[in-house]
């Protein structure tokens, strides 16, 4: 039977298999339009300029399939971050990647960010990069083939992505 402590440690690891590049070749190209997405840009070039690559890096990774290992780090510790910090709007997203969100603040009690002040004005604040990183999350389970709609899953994975998030420029000042 599995114990609270393995079934967090399997939703850690969900988590951080979603925020990292697929190990499908075939996912690949849909991971980095789901990240181009999820940032708020409209092409690889947007993309190329937030990791700090020529945008030929991001062509050639969509035709390899595969992401260079030494760029996995930038997209384990900073991605969820620029999430945060380019989504101030509030994103087109779907109804789970919604839900989602909601069900992450209802299971934090209203603090998804871990503010130690005026929580709710930094979960207002956070709103338009949660909404995204559901998104994002939605749109990687759905490129590596384990999609959902169940947004308390979803809700589940984003969670644990909570402290890279809170990294945002604009939600240190709430930490």
């Amino acid at each position: 039977m599995m114990t609270r402590g393995d079934m967090k440690d399997s939703v850690l690891q969900s988590s951080m298999s979603v925020i990292l590049p697929p190990q499908s070749d075939d996912a690949v190209p849909a991971y980095l339009s789901a990240v181009v997405r999820a940032l708020g840009g409209r092409s690889d070039a947007d993309l190329a300029r937030t990791i700090g690559v020529p945008s030929h890096v991001i062509a050639n990774w969509r035709r390899r399939r595969r992401i260079a290992a030494n760029y996995e780090v930038w997209f384990s510790t900073t991605l969820a971050e620029k999430i945060g910090t380019y989504n101030r709007d509030l994103p087109n997203v779907d109804a789970t990647a919604k839900a989602a969100v909601i069900h992450l603040i209802l299971q934090t009690d209203g603090n998804p960010l871990s503010a130690s002040r005026d929580h709710i004005g930094a979960t207002g604040l956070a709103l338009g990069g949660l909404l995204a990183l559901a998104q994002f999350t939605l749109d990687v389970l759905a490129a590596t083939g384990t999609a959902t709609d169940d947004a308390n899953t979803v809700a589940g994975l984003i969670r644990q992505m909570m402290p890279a998030f809170a990294m945002a420029d604009h939600l240190r000042a709430y930490r």
